[in-house]
């Protein structure tokens, strides 16, 4: 009996943890974000409000339609702490627009107040491109029910670690809590919390590999280009005087 009460309650502490770790990493990215590219408080406070409706409110209304829905009105039994593979339908759906909207919101902010908004363009990326992958998996031909959890967490803290800093991987340490909390709650199973944290460790690698590599080249091709424009130009024209004083 005292065994049972034990394993009761760790459950519920789990439970506790999985609701609590839904999006809270998306949120001190978003925060941290927006006070590293602004200190003008309008602009702060209007980001802090997007963000809360977006990583925040939006998710948890996502999971009460899901419980509202199919658990009180069909009756139909959750497994574990999670929802089912067949009912992730509507958060992934959830999850596309918002992300959309938030992509379009920051944009507009970017043009309203002259903010550098990279980091939040990249973090909405990345997001969309572990849902996506996610999807895929759960309804896909596999149908595998993948850890939104581990690859959320894992891929926000990823995130934040790669634009903000070495001192942010600290935040690593959460993730074994909320695979405990996952495992011991019956939401997933080992290989589903193994498959969401290396979804969330290798889309934003990848990710900022290709955007480093796509940036670089870019501004490479650029210099070469101007340089040779450079040279066309002296070479028809050698008798312009240019700002070096020097004649072609």
């Amino acid at each position: 009996m005292e065994q049972k009460n034990e394993r009761t309650t760790r459950e519920k502490i789990a439970r506790v943890v999985s609701l609590i770790t839904i999006t809270p990493f998306q949120i001190i990215a978003y925060i941290t974000f927006a006070r590293t590219i602004t200190t003008s408080l309008i602009p702060i406070i209007i980001l802090d409000l997007l963000n809360s409706l977006f990583f925040l409110i939006i998710p948890s209304l996502s999971l009460v339609y899901v419980y509202l829905e199919f658990v009180k009105k069909r009756k139909v039994r959750v497994k574990g702490a999670g929802v089912l593979r067949e009912h992730r339908w509507i958060m992934f759906i959830l999850a596309f627009i918002t992300y959309f909207v938030a992509f379009g919101s920051y944009f507009i902010i970017q043009q309203s107040f002259q903010l550098n908004m990279i980091p939040f363009f990249q973090f909405i990326n990345v997001l969309l491109l572990i849902n996506i992958f996610d999807c895929v998996l759960t309804f896909g031909p596999t149908k595998f029910k993948t850890s939104m959890h581990m690859s959320g967490g894992t891929g926000s803290i990823m995130i934040i670690y790669l634009t903000l800093g070495h001192l942010w991987f600290l935040l690593y340490c959460f993730l074994p809590l909320i695979f405990w909390a996952r495992w011991e709650s019956k939401g997933h199973t080992i290989p589903q919390l193994i498959s969401g944290t290396v979804i969330g460790i290798f889309v934003p690698l990848i990710y900022f590999f290709i955007y480093d590599v796509l940036l670089t080249t870019v501004v490479i091709s650029s210099l070469i280009l101007i340089e040779f424009v450079v040279f066309i130009i002296r070479d028809k024209f050698p008798d312009i005087e240019y700002e070096d004083g020097d004649k072609k």
